[in-house]
């Protein structure tokens, strides 16, 4: 997973004045989804503050799931009646003479 985030996510304090470890955090957290990441961060990140940021904080997270279409269709084109036609299955045609 991809986690972006603001500086009032890393830059929020503990009331002893401690910033918060977003990547040591994040490294210890075990989410299934990136739902679950934010919504443990954002648990997380309000007990380390007391509650109480000082400042916005943002995270996104994204993640990359597998591909079903592990190739791209195979574009092609050749001219037909003055016009290029552009054939985006099968396999390509012979070439042009």
């Amino acid at each position: 997973m991809l986690v972006l985030y603001t500086d009032g996510v890393i830059e929020a304090r503990s009331p002893t004045g401690d910033f918060y470890p977003l990547a040591e955090r994040v490294a210890s957290l075990r989410a299934s989804c990136p739902d679950a990441l934010l919504d443990q961060i954002h648990r997380d990140l309000l007990a380390h503050t007391g509650r109480r940021l000082d400042d916005d904080a943002a995270l996104l997270a994204i993640e990359r799931t597998p591909s079903h279409h592990l190739h791209r269709p195979h574009a092609t084109a050749r001219p037909h009646y003055a016009h290029r036609q552009l054939r985006t299955t099968g396999p390509p045609p012979p070439p042009d003479p």
